[in-house]
């Protein structure tokens, strides 16, 4: 079957598709007429010669231009806020071992330290000593809140930025009911796990001195490291929150970008000059621009609708679908509801199809089917129907046309043949095909590749069903 890419263009059925949506075009020359030209006579009548006028109209421009300012500067700021977020956003992404981190293989340690210092309740003592392991163990936290991440920084041998980044990894907590220093780390890989224990275990027992010096002597005993692998779907989850936000501070960048240049950009036009005229002159080019407005915008939308007419590359009629394919029959659209305006509009064009009529057709369709099955010696069979429409829309036609055939037929719904294998497989396989396209919704080149499909393949085309033509 020959392809047909040439749109041949009816210029009456043209015509008639910018005349069925005449709403539009009203619609559109009212908006028009309204915004345009009624915002020019509105411009101009306001433009009067009255100096209390002028003088209103001074104050309302320096209240522009003020306002104009003040959006200018509240962009700046917002520009320079999200830049700021931005930039430590991205540094964090790029610096923090969190966002590196495998959380299919995320290792975590720990190490206890425990304080004793020898101390016993005296028997018989209405009042007791105190146990200074307290004191002890809040010194050394003390310590974890002050000098100890940079200690522990200069003894590492793997780099982790800065000290805000290895805050994350490393944490100390405190058990004031036993005593003891809990060393938590957090890491990417085993060997940073276990050094990360280390040497803050070093660093906390390097304070020994000093605090054994200002609170008495202790011992310090120190339970064995631990550090296993673990899979923390929240990690990734985290990642994936934090990237979100990097993605979102540039997306924001964008935005205020193209809301600072708009806002350039109606700088001439904020500080212009009003123009000033009489009321006669006001009245009169406001009404013109009315007129203009109107008519401008129902030819724009003539325009427009003669383009997406053209344009389309739709089955638009059954001319559209080729000499070598026979036209089964042309069923009525269903479901739209037109008013006198539209009927008279079919009318003038010569619409004369029914949508009543759309069961009769489809039994006629049926009927003349069946007849050219028998006479080309197709006695029994599958009979598939091949459509780009939807698939309930093309089942629900089916089923009535197989209500309509005699049992040795059975009539399937293949559906698209061209994007679907299964679809392509059954045509194929069966004894004969019909094609099911619908008025301005089947595009032209599908129709083309399915025919072109068929034919290659030496499957029988029975001939084309044209669904959803206008109607009365």
């Amino acid at each position: 079957m020959e392809n047909q890419y040439e749109d041949e263009i009816n210029l009456v059925t043209l015509l008639f598709k910018v005349c069925q949506r005449w709403r539009s075009l009203v619609i559109v020359a009212a908006v028009a007429a309204v915004c345009i030209g009624g915002t020019k006579l509105a411009i101009n009548i306001q433009s009067l010669s009255d100096e209390e006028v002028i003088a209103e109209r001074e104050a309302k421009y320096r209240d522009l231009v003020g306002n104009y300012e003040a959006e200018g500067e509240s962009l700046e700021r917002r520009m320079e806020s999200n830049q700021r977020e931005l930039t430590l956003q991205t540094e964090y992404n790029e610096k923090s071992t969190l966002m590196k981190i495998d959380p299919q293989n995320e290792w975590v340690g720990y190490r206890s330290l425990y304080i004793d210092t020898n101390y016993q309740i005296i028997p018989n003592s209405s009042v007791q000593n105190e146990n200074p392991a307290y004191k002890i163990m809040y010194a050394y936290h003390d310590y974890y809140a002050s000098g100890f991440y940079a200690d522990v920084m200069e003894r590492l041998t793997f780099d982790v930025g800065e000290l805000k980044y290895l805050r994350e990894l490393l944490t100390v907590s405190v058990d004031a009911s036993r005593y003891s220093i809990t060393i938590n780390t957090l890491a990417d890989t085993k060997e940073h796990c276990d050094e990360l224990l280390k040497v803050a275990s070093e660093v906390i027992q390097g304070r020994y001195d000093f605090v054994a010096a200002s609170l008495g002597d202790h011992t310090m005993t120190m339970s064995e490291p631990v550090s296993n692998a673990q899979i923390n779907t929240g990690r990734q989850q985290f990642q994936i929150d934090q990237r979100n936000k990097e993605a979102d501070y540039r997306n924001n960048e964008y935005q205020l970008n193209e809301e600072y240049r708009e806002w350039k950009e109606k700088e001439v036009e904020v500080k212009g000059e009003y123009p000033v005229i009489d009321m006669k002159a006001a009245a009169k080019n406001g009404v013109k621009w009315i007129l203009l407005a109107g008519v401008g915008g129902g030819f724009l939308s003539c325009v427009i609708l003669f383009i997406k007419y053209m344009l389309s590359g739709r089955i638009k009629s059954v001319d559209d679908l080729g000499h070598r394919v026979f036209a089964l029959a042309e069923l009525p659209a269903r479901g739209q509801k037109k008013n006198a305006i539209d009927r008279l509009v079919y009318r003038i064009f010569g619409v004369v199809a029914k949508e009543s009529e759309y069961d009769s057709r489809v039994e006629a369709m049926a009927l003349s089917l069946e007849k050219m099955l028998r006479a080309r010696g197709v006695k029994a069979g599958t009979i598939a129907f091949v459509s780009d429409i939807k698939e309930a829309e093309l089942k629900a036609f089916v089923k009535q046309v197989g209500n309509m055939f005699p049992s040795e037929y059975k009539v399937a719904a293949a559906g698209d043949i061209v994007a679907e294998p299964a679809a392509a497989k059954a045509a194929y396989e069966a004894a004969a095909v019909v094609l099911v396209v619908k008025q301005d919704v089947t595009m032209k080149k599908v129709y083309a590749q399915m025919c072109s499909k068929l034919d290659a393949c030496r499957v029988e085309i029975m001939g084309a069903v044209l669904a959803g033509v206008e109607c009365m």
